[in-house]
């Protein structure tokens, strides 16, 4: 089944790296040290912070990719994949508990590295939970069982999160046209599906940058 994009856009070959992110803004607040490791363990904020400063410093505009346009590069246009994933993923049983440099397994058919594994990525994506902005979370990360770094198809956005438990863990909902529940999850367990509040930070989330072709 084919994804349509209606807009054509840049999106990054690598996620930002450490050396980026400090070239930015002055300071690295990963956990796994390296230059050309994966940028993580920074909020949501302070990711739109960085595009804000990034933004300011040239003539390009940047900004995070939209949940579609995110799996339309994942899945190279199409929703089939038909390859052995470890070959192009970091995941809990290859990637000896860290990050790794960008680029190092193979692209995807694209030339875009690390769509999946490694580091999961922040999205535009957003939902509200009691007035809190939720942010979702694509591709699945170094820790991830392989499963969970292959995205599910849904074009829908999320319909509802609810917070149980306590900061780390939320119930997905998505619901039909009669707002019945289709699905529902755990999203901490299934990183495909992840949401993340504005001001949460792990050593398994990062990103990689967007920019529109009219720009």
């Amino acid at each position: 089944m084919p994804i349509s994009i209606k807009d054509s856009f840049w999106l990054g070959k690598y996620e930002v790296t450490q050396a980026q992110w400090e070239a930015v803004m002055g300071s690295n607040p990963s956990h796994f040290k390296g230059d050309n490791l994966p940028v993580e363990n920074i909020t949501y904020e302070e990711t739109l912070i960085f595009i804000e400063k990034l933004n300011s410093m040239g003539k390009r505009k940047f900004r995070l990719p939209k949940y579609r346009e995110w799996l339309y590069v994942y899945y190279t246009g199409n929703t089939e994949i038909a390859f052995d994933l470890g070959d192009y993923f970091w995941y809990f049983f290859n990637s000896n508990g860290t990050t790794h440099q960008v680029g190092l397994k193979q692209p995807n058919a694209w030339g875009v590295y690390d769509m999946g594994g490694n580091v999961a990525e922040y999205t535009n994506q957003i939902t509200n939970m009691d007035c809190i902005p939720i942010y979702r979370i694509m591709g699945g990360s170094w820790l991830s069982d392989l499963e969970y770094c292959k995205p599910m198809f849904n074009t829908d956005a999320v319909d509802e999160v609810r917070q149980v438990r306590d900061s780390n863990y939320y119930y997905i909902y998505n619901k039909d046209i009669n707002g019945e529940i289709i699905e529902e999850d755990i999203c901490f367990r299934n990183l495909n599906k992840y949401a993340i509040l504005y001001f949460e930070r792990n050593n398994f989330i990062g990103f990689r940058l967007l920019c529109d072709a009219h720009n």
